[in-house]
């Protein structure tokens, strides 16, 4: 309780809503609910603020195995030797963090990354996962929202079970050449939703297709991934002729079983 109360678990508004409502669903039950199952933090490089600072990620999960876990991550920024707390992000559902890109050589120093959070919601009746993905970076000691998508979802008829007939839409952010008014090509990005049916066979890869695109500008002013009007030189691969589906291996998290995470 003191580690969360450092964490504005009762100074912040938002936080202790969540907090008290949580306790308030689980009135009467084992305490082990109310218990943090998971705690830590620290253990993965993070590198999502300004030059010469460092981030720590620190983590609280309560009855992640239920379908309505409460779930915190408290972001530490180190700056002039001096480490402050400057947000904390919280959650009635899983979440799921990770710096993007990945550093792949501990120790090393890690090329710039922004702070990837994906919020898992589902239902059962009918069967439905969503995802929705948030990225931040650090400037002036605050945590700065960046963009905020739908990046994945399955949706499944009434009465039915996940399988085949649900509908299934994968959406990353990538780079991407746009074609400028002079029909240049220029940097930016691209919002790109790939969609299909789930595999007949269990262990089967995924396949995805019909490439659908939206374009983005980074833009400086607003630190922000701003909608462009200009359209992307090509959508799901560099020759548009070709048929070749997006693979995907792994079904929607949410929906693969109960205890999925």
């Amino acid at each position: 309780m003191r580690l969360l109360r450092a964490i504005g678990i009762e100074s912040i508004p938002e936080l202790h809503d969540l907090w008290t409502a949580f306790l308030r669903d689980h009135a009467g039950e084992d305490q082990n609910k109310v218990i943090a199952q998971s705690i830590g933090g620290g253990t993965e490089e993070l590198n999502f603020g300004e030059p010469g600072s460092k981030q720590v990620d620190l983590e609280a999960g309560f009855d992640e195995s239920s379908d309505h876990p409460f779930e915190l991550h408290a972001i530490f920024n180190q700056k002039d030797g001096h480490w402050t707390h400057i947000a904390t992000l919280a959650c009635r559902c899983q979440m799921y963090e990770s710096g993007d890109p990945n550093n792949p050589h501990p120790g090393r120093p890690m090329p710039m990354q922004e702070w990837v959070v994906t919020l898992h919601r589902r239902t059962e009746d009918p069967p439905e996962y969503h995802g929705r993905e948030i990225r931040f970076r650090i400037r002036d000691n605050r945590l700065m929202p960046l963009i905020d998508f739908e990046s994945g979802s399955t949706i499944c008829p009434q009465g039915s079970s996940y399988g085949p007939n649900c509908n299934v839409v994968k959406t990353s952010l990538e780079p991407a050449k746009l074609i400028g008014e002079n029909q240049e090509l220029i940097p930016g990005f691209v919002l790109i939703s790939w969609s299909g049916k789930p595999p007949t066979r269990d262990m089967a890869a995924m396949l995805l297709y019909n490439p659908k695109c939206v374009s983005y500008s980074w833009d400086e002013a607003s630190f922000a991934y701003v909608p462009s009007q200009y359209k992307a030189f090509s959508c799901g691969r560099p020759d548009k002729s070709s048929n070749k589906p997006a693979s995907n291996h792994r079904s929607p998290p949410a929906l693969q079983s109960s205890h999925s995470h």
